[in-house]
């Protein structure tokens, strides 16, 4: 899976050896421990993460090798049921704002077991934080990556952002970028982009857009919002990348066509890039 999409039906569940059944940007395979539940702290420190990047889905009862999903192997199916509950009580207790989940329980694509499927979108109002108790959480230090535990006595949050098929701890600057809701939908919006974009030039203080180029194109998009970097490739003639922060994309939208597909727009500045 490149792009988020919200698993709702056993057949929709990756099969194990396939190509897609990797771990990554929108995808996590998690273990089901018997006699031992996930943490709350590692629970809400997962959906957070996605919900900070591009949305995900977390796995419950799919055993991993390595990136690979290597089988599933899930709880019974009143145990699964119950831990759908559990994550939802996690996430309203853990997660400030609370993103939107949808935490269910399926059996697996050969009906063996049961797994438990977490969906969560991304959140486009701010950053979700996790609060981190003061007297019995253990989470892993974002520098030293040991365990560390809370040593004044009153709770913190922390705020975990999906990257590639791991998770970082977000620094100061970086939380302030991602607290603009313009920004935070704009990047949501972009990672759902598929290849048929058209770029959209916007001439500041006039009402000149220009797209470029024609719809049906294929066109690249790459995009690091740790970083604040995004690189437009469209394919013409010249093939020229426009390259600039992301915060200088103005709006982004789907724009239905009449044979069913949708094209995505972006309204970047005219300062943006390098043009072709």
């Amino acid at each position: 899976m490149t792009a988020f999409v919200p698993i709702r039906d056993p057949a929709q569940l990756p099969k194990p050896g396939a190509a897609d059944a990797v771990e990554g940007h929108v995808l996590d395979f998690k273990s089901w421990h018997v006699g031992k539940s996930y943490s709350a702290l590692e629970v809400a420190k997962d959906v957070a993460a996605f919900a900070n990047a591009s949305g995900g889905v977390l796995i419950y009862g799919a055993d991993p090798d390595g990136l690979k999903l290597k089988q599933y192997r899930g709880p019974p199916q009143a145990d699964a049921e119950l831990w759908v509950k559990r994550v939802d009580e996690i996430v309203q207790q853990r997660c400030a704002p609370p993103p939107i989940i949808e935490p269910r329980a399926m059996s697996d694509p050969e009906g063996k077991s049961w797994v438990v499927v977490v969906n969560a979108h991304p959140s486009t109002g701010q950053a979700v934080g996790v609060r981190v108790l003061a007297k019995d959480d253990e989470w892993l230090d974002p520098e030293t990556g040991k365990p560390a535990r809370q040593v004044k006595g009153e709770d913190a949050f922390l705020f975990p952002m999906r990257a590639g098929e791991g998770t970082r701890w977000l620094n100061p600057e970086q939380i302030a970028m991602l607290m603009i809701p313009k920004l935070r939908r704009a990047i949501a919006q972009l990672r759902e982009i598929g290849r048929k974009t058209a770029f959209v030039r916007f001439d500041e203080g006039t009402a000149n857009h220009r797209y470029i180029p024609g719809g049906g194109q294929e066109n690249h998009v790459e995009m690091d919002e740790l970083r604040n970097y995004l690189k437009l490739t469209p394919i013409t003639d010249h093939n020229h990348p426009w390259v600039g922060p992301i915060d200088a994309v103005h709006a982004v939208w789907a724009e239905p066509k009449p044979d069913g597909d949708v094209r995505w727009n972006i309204l970047l500045s005219r300062t943006f890039g390098m043009g072709v």
